[in-house]
């Protein structure tokens, strides 16, 4: 016997789903289609929050490696600095001390006393402790020139002010000040 036309049961006219996809399958109310277009905005939305925290944490990553060669390299420098001043021997070791205690207290002796010291060093190949104590020396010469500058230029705008005083001039500010170069 052959079964031809052969049509699934049907309730009042609709057909009736496979009871597998029937647990799958969802019906959506049209008065809550906003609810779910709001929900999927929020997924998507906290997707590409996701995704940009994953970016941020690789770059991070890259950055603290990045840090982190950089800090092995100056523990490295650092490390042969301090090799280099166990091994100094006798008047190289009171040299570097001497070199000390002078750069505390930076003059205008000290300054070519330590020229003469870097000059020492050199010549006792011992360019890596020369070069430090340069930049030492440069770092305070820096300071010290900071420091001169500022003294320097408000005691010439006041003596400006003195003399356009004098002069009978009534003015607040003196011509630097106004028209600064």
């Amino acid at each position: 016997m052959v079964i031809q036309d052969f049509k699934p049961p049907t309730r009042s006219g609709v057909m009736l789903a496979h009871p597998a996809t029937e647990a799958t399958e969802t019906t959506v109310n049209t008065h809550d289609l906003p609810k779910v277009k709001s929900l999927q905005e929020e997924v998507e939305d906290l997707k590409s929050q996701l995704q940009a925290a994953v970016e941020d944490k690789a770059t991070a990553g890259a950055r603290v490696a990045d840090l982190q060669g950089q800090l092995q390299e100056r523990q490295q420098k650092q490390n042969t600095l301090q090799e280099g001043l166990r091994n100094l021997e006798g008047d190289d070791k009171e040299l570097v001390d001497f070199v000390g205690n002078v750069t505390t207290k930076m003059t205008l002796t000290n300054k070519c006393i330590v020229g003469g010291v870097v000059a020492q060093l050199r010549s006792r190949k011992w360019p890596d402790l020369a070069s430090y104590i340069e930049k030492a020396l440069d770092k305070m010469k820096g300071r010290m020139k900071g420091r001169m500058k500022g003294r320097n230029e408000r005691r010439d705008t006041k003596q400006d002010d003195r003399q356009d005083y004098q002069r009978g001039h009534l003015q607040t500010y003196s011509w630097r000040q106004r028209f600064p170069v």
